[in-house]
């Protein structure tokens, strides 16, 4: 089994690619993470697709996931696990459990907020 934390580099760069791909502007980006109910700012949106962005730190739970639903077809885990051929229940379990601890450490950073 091998455990993968999320590069936010790389996903900034494949986010970036997608909206050079889908020749998508920020208007039509702001109108499908509203269409989800995620509200971003044009100005984040600005210092995400900006040159050098992938050196810069941007909020995962609000900026970066939001944007991988929409340009990326995809939900980001902050923890991937590789199967292992010979044991994927371990490996699905440890899987669940890694990203269940996440997501409740983030509801509880939430709820202190």
């Amino acid at each position: 089994m091998r455990i993968k934390f999320l590069d936010t580099k790389e996903v900034i760069r494949k986010l970036k690619k997608a909206k050079i791909e889908k020749n998508i502007s920020y208007d039509k980006i702001l109108r499908l993470l509203e269409e989800k109910n995620h509200f971003l700012s044009k100005s984040t949106l600005s210092r995400v697709f900006s040159d050098g962005s992938e050196d810069k730190t941007f909020n995962l739970e609000y900026t970066l996931r939001p944007l991988a639903s929409v340009l990326l077809d995809e939900e980001l885990n902050i923890i991937e696990v590789y199967e292992d051929k010979n044991n994927p229940t371990e490996t699905h379990s440890l899987k669940d459990a890694l990203n269940a601890e996440y997501e409740d450490l983030l509801k509880e950073k939430k709820s202190t907020q």
